[in-house]
């Protein structure tokens, strides 16, 4: 709920008003033969460096396969897991109905 003054349209500029020149840029898209200045490069941010050492870490058969079944491994403890959970919230679900079974 705002007030009518908020919903209001601006006036248009007057005509006396000094509107901006407009501002054009030209980019090159090729690079110069030579640069003309030298700039010292900034070091990538830590997250690329970090990136791009793992890159380099090449992996062998041996060490993928063992990725590979740590990563099982990993898939199926936490699907014992829920299953756990799973079973404990229906022991937990039949134990109230047979309460409400002994109840009636």
């Amino acid at each position: 709920m705002g007030c009518a003054a908020s919903k209001a349209v601006p006036p248009p500029p007057a005509a006396t008003e000094a509107v901006p020149k407009p501002v054009a840029f030209e980019i090159s898209i090729e690079e110069p033969a030579e640069p003309t200045t030298i700039k010292a490069k900034k070091p990538p941010p830590q997250i690329l460096q970090r990136l791009e050492e793992q890159n380099q870490n090449n992996l062998t058969v041996e060490e993928l396969k063992e990725k590979q079944l740590k990563a099982e491994e990993r898939r199926l403890t936490i699907l014992e897991e829920k299953r756990r959970i799973s079973r404990n919230a229906q022991k937990m679900f039949n134990k109230g109905e047979e309460k409400e079974n002994t109840e009636s």
